[in-house]
């Protein structure tokens, strides 16, 4: 994984999103049981992205750009813990 590119988040948001991208549901669901609020947070990087968007776009830094092998599993987790579908 490119911890370098994670490395100004928060660690418990750059622990999401490393679970999301490799389809961890076991990690994420222990991150948003341990901060509920992780489902809101926003990415520190200009994008602001949301844990959501890192299963729907999956775009949005290149080195982390690969198929969640689970993205219908793992956005189901993130929609039942509040994940809003449409953030500006």
């Amino acid at each position: 994984m490119d911890d370098h590119i994670l490395a100004a988040e928060k660690p418990a948001f750059a622990r999401s999103v490393k679970a999301i991208v490799t389809g961890d549901v076991q990690a994420l669901r222990r991150e948003l049981a341990a901060d509920p609020a992780l489902v809101h947070a926003r990415s520190a990087s200009a994008h602001h992205a949301t844990l959501l968007h890192y299963v729907a776009a999956n775009g949005i830094e290149p080195e982390l750009q690969r198929q969640v092998p689970n993205a219908d599993e793992i956005a189901n987790v993130l929609l039942a813990a509040g994940a809003k579908v449409e953030v500006k």
